[in-house]
């Protein structure tokens, strides 16, 4: 008989007799059943095809540039109410202080304060990323991340700050958000992103970390306490809602 290759008559092979032999007693045993190793087997072209890809996971793709509308029109806002703000008196401004919230119990200052920049270069600071992390939470996961948690980080964070400041310190700015929403995205991105294995996300997400918003210069009007509140609500928030929601598929 002879086999599909032409090479003449089939035979079954043997394994060499030191893979035959069985190990007793404190030795693990090792025994191999040799009339199954034959050479009737002949390979398919399936074999030589690559393993499948690994399904990507729904935050490995580029979100639709519609879902931004709703960071470009905070941003528009952040515009206008500093604009307005700069030309009022300061006395009727919408930043938030100890003396507004906490005494006289403004608690409103909370949310308007993030909307207040003290100047352009303040404001445009703080745009790049507040565009693309807003896009970001609000693309995959829907008005819950941006803008409701969000906001509420915000606020949050600068209740903290203007109850550990003077009560005569005015605070504005969205940076305490800013920073939330960067802590929220990164810890959504490290249950979600499936793609990579989970040791890579956290490398990541520290180098991101490291790389946005670790200050290379010490400004004396900069909140860093804002900074530093919002960044640990941010990773707060994301434990919390990552219990509840999951990432859109489209």
């Amino acid at each position: 008989m002879i086999d599909d290759f032409g090479r003449g008559p089939k035979r079954k092979y043997r394994l060499p007799r030191f893979l035959r032999r069985r190990y007793t007693g404190d030795r693990r045993q090792l025994a191999y059943d040799v009339d199954d190793v034959t050479s009737d087997y002949v390979p398919a072209p399936e074999d030589f095809l690559p393993a499948p890809p690994k399904p990507r996971s729904p935050l490995n793709r580029t979100p639709k540039i519609t879902t931004m509308r709703p960071a470009l029109v905070f941003f528009a806002l952040f515009w206008v109410i500093s604009i307005h703000d700069w030309r009022v008196p300061n006395s009727a401004g919408l930043w938030a202080s100890g003396t507004t919230v906490l005494e006289k119990h403004q608690y409103w200052r909370l949310i308007t304060a993030l909307f207040v920049h003290s100047d352009i270069g303040h404001l445009l600071s703080n745009a790049p990323l507040f565009l693309i992390f807003g896009w970001f939470l609000y693309a995959f996961f829907g008005w819950q991340a941006f803008p409701a948690a969000a906001l509420i980080i915000g606020a949050t964070s600068n209740l903290i700050t203007v109850y550990a400041y003077p009560p005569n310190a005015e605070l504005l700015g969205a940076s305490g958000m800013l920073y939330g929403m960067v802590a929220l995205w990164l810890v959504l991105y490290l249950r979600f992103e499936t793609t990579y294995p989970w040791g890579a996300r956290l490398l990541r997400a520290v180098g991101v970390s490291l790389l946005l918003l670790f200050p290379t210069t010490f400004r004396p009007e900069t909140s860093y306490l804002a900074h530093l509140a919002g960044f640990i609500l941010g990773i707060m928030a994301g434990s919390i809602l990552a219990l509840f929601i999951r990432p859109r598929t489209t």
